[in-house]
């Protein structure tokens, strides 16, 4: 048996955005089950209970001839709104229904809402989220491991406009498709259209059904797929979305139709005075909007703080002047080239007694010197003229005859014959150059059939890495950095220029606290000793937070 109750409730009560908007419902039950849901405008009861049976009998055929449902959920931080959001998450799963999650944000919280409904309530179908461009690539970046290891293939406007074609690519790297909405109708659909993969199309933004229908045409005639956006609060919506959804389907471009279901429902309702609501509502907002402010401000002073260390060339140096200072090293250069003294790197078990070595950007000449202890001959070249002459220098005072340092940029074309090393070392460099691609092809160019490219470059993807993403502050290891890399990406940059990676092993431990045990390192070796044997054992077990990766990559024979 069908009954009606009408209640006064508020909905999408939204804590990040402040705003409290009020309908009065009405929910068409059957057998206790909630089976179609109206809102109310100007007390108009009658054309509420319309348009709830209208939800319910479209839902209903919607499934019967399959159209594929997707059910929305806004998360918001509001503890009442966390539980009513997981109830309806539990009912979608109930009803087979996709789910589209509103995101955008706050990302740590993004993270933790899509991990709790895949793993904790073990939600078995398609899940897409959809940002309202809420994100910056820094942050989307970061968000993507998570969504790919969600099983999430579509994600809705992430970015902003200007960023989409970025976001897009990386994406599609991963696997995922880019939804855009009606913004295709204010923006140059002919551009836009190249990096889309689904139209949400929905009718009550764009205004017009034989536009809507236009845009159909065009998503078949681009290959693209449709979403048909919700429009249920309109009459005339509710036939339009069904008629648009079997239009789609006809000429097979439908991905989902969006939005049918009773949405933000409790388990109880029980109607409640608006006063006592209001209230209530207007107590959270003031406490949120105090934490806000005192929150503000501490993170303005720690941002500014982690700024100003990151932009100081003397901060960032630090260590280097402290082992010249304390009278470690006559030249200015990284502890840890002190400590591989006694614990050399692990590139050097990979030279032999009669190969010749190219050290690609040698710097002051450090890898290349303890190369030429094991090796027949050395050439390094770098841009640096005066780490150079400290390489120079170094080489005459160890009384080396097997190596030799030039003049030379790694982005022009290198002053060697083809087919010339055995063994090219590459540290530390690729993330510093723009022409990646050419340089390492000219690195395969002079590399010998069966040579060795011994590769290091720094990890993006590390948890310290992810944490500054998340919240949209610079997270490269050096300042100076162009580009850093996930294992993926260095991985297909390889193969792209014709090198086979045979193995990728972590380094050293990533943490917050680097730079500072740097500084420990240009005052005491000892201590920083015992800090690296600390990072180097903690990522033999958790390689993924490694803060850069060593490779070894072999010359493609095709």
């Amino acid at each position: 048996m069908i009954k009606i109750k009408r209640l006064s409730i508020p909905v999408d009560f939204d804590l990040s955005f402040l705003k409290i908007r009020w309908s009065d419902h009405l929910f068409i039950k059957e057998g206790g089950k909630v089976i179609g849901e109206g809102v109310v405008y100007g007390g108009d009861w009658d054309k509420a209970e319309k348009l709830a049976r209208q939800m319910a009998d479209m839902k209903f055929e919607a499934q019967q001839n399959g159209l594929p449902v997707c059910e929305q959920v806004f998360i918001s931080g509001n503890k009442k709104q966390e539980t009513r959001n997981n109830e309806e998450i539990e009912k979608i799963v109930k009803r087979e229904s996709n789910l589209k999650l509103k995101v955008g944000r706050n990302v740590i919280e993004d993270i933790k809402v899509i991990k709790f409904i895949r793993n904790d309530l073990q939600f078995p179908n398609q899940i897409r989220i959809d940002a309202n461009q809420g994100y910056s690539l820094k942050q989307l970046q970061y968000l993507i491991p998570t969504l790919k290891e969600a099983g999430i293939k579509y994600v809705e406007e992430p970015v902003k406009i200007k960023d989409l074609a970025i976001a897009s690519e990386m994406l599609h790297r991963y696997g995922m498709k880019i939804i855009l909405d009606e913004s295709l109708t204010s923006i140059n659909i002919i551009n836009v259209i190249k990096i889309t993969d689904v139209i949400n199309l929905k009718l009550s933004r764009i205004g017009d059904i034989n536009q809507a229908f236009e845009l159909i045409k065009l998503a078949k005639k681009h290959n693209i797929k449709i979403v048909i956006g919700c429009s249920e609060e309109l009459e005339r919506g509710m036939g339009a979305i069904y008629a648009l959804g079997h239009e789609a389907k006809k000429i097979g471009v439908l991905l989902e139709v969006e939005g049918f279901g009773p949405l933000r429902l409790k388990h109880k309702f029980s109607s409640v005075p608006r006063w006592f609501n209001r209230i209530e509502n207007l107590s959270i907002i003031v406490v949120h909007k105090i934490r806000q402010f005192l929150f503000g401000i501490y993170w303005i002073v720690l941002k500014s703080g982690v700024l100003i260390m990151k932009k100081s060339k003397l901060a960032s140096s630090l260590s280097l002047h402290l082992v010249k200072w304390t009278g470690k090293s006559s030249q200015k250069i990284h502890p840890k080239h002190l400590i591989f003294q006694k614990y050399p790197p692990e590139f050097l078990k990979y030279l032999n007694e009669n190969d010749s070595v190219l050290d690609v950007g040698c710097g002051n000449g450090q890898n290349s010197l303890l190369a030429a202890g094991k090796v027949k001959k050395v050439i390094g070249f770098d841009i640096d003229k005066v780490q150079l002459k400290i390489a120079g220098d170094e080489a005459i005072r160890r009384g080396l005859k097997n190596v030799r340092f030039d003049y030379v940029s790694a982005e022009d074309k290198f002053p060697y014959q083809s087919d010339s090393f055995d063994k090219i070392i590459f540290l530390g460099v690729l993330e510093h150059l723009s022409k990646r691609e050419s340089i390492l092809k000219e690195i395969k160019r002079v590399m010998k059939t069966g040579g060795e490219l011994l590769l290091g470059v720094p990890n993006e993807m590390t948890s310290w890495k992810k944490l500054q993403m998340s919240v949209d502050i610079q997270h490269f290891t050096d300042p100076d950095h162009e580009l850093e890399f996930t294992k993926r990406t260095i991985t297909d940059l390889l193969t792209k220029t014709g090198f086979v990676p045979v193995s990728i092993q972590p380094t050293a431990y990533d943490t917050p606290w680097a730079g500072l045990i740097d500084v420990v390192g240009g005052l005491s070796l000892n201590l920083y000793q015992q800090f690296l044997f600390w990072k180097w054992s903690v990522v033999k077990n958790n390689p993924e937070k490694s803060i850069s990766f060593f490779i070894v990559a072999k010359k493609s024979k095709l």
